[in-house]
């Protein structure tokens, strides 16, 4: 598992682990040389076996991701899972990566600053 900026992940290099618990951790990344645009913002979710119990939905809920393209909805660019000597440890999320921190917290400023 990742620890560290600069850390690989597939194609891509952490700039900043932005979220971590027990059943994964959300890093920002950027992709590596060779593997496409590399200024373009993304985040990868980490989903540990753990929670893969319910694997096949999971995996269907990102393949529908995959496919929705639509500006007030997050993109996602793909998945991968890390193995190891062939067994599953953990499911990659690739997705946009937005500013301003999650829905949630965004939803609690504002309504502190009386909106």
């Amino acid at each position: 598992m990742p620890e560290r900026v600069g850390d690989r992940l597939g194609n891509y290099a952490i700039e900043k682990e932005l979220f971590r618990s027990n059943n994964g951790a959300v890093y920002r990344v950027r992709r590596r040389a060779g593997s496409g645009p590399k200024n373009v913002p993304l985040c990868i979710k980490e989903r540990r076996v753990s929670e893969l119990g319910r694997q096949k939905d999971i995996l269907n809920e990102v393949k529908l991701l995959e496919r929705v393209r639509h500006p007030c909805v997050v993109s996602c660019e793909g998945y991968f899972f890390d193995n190891v000597v062939g067994i599953q440890k953990s499911l990659f999320i690739v997705l946009e990566c937005l500013e301003g921190g999650d829905l949630y917290k965004q939803i609690l400023r504002r309504r502190e600053k009386g909106h």
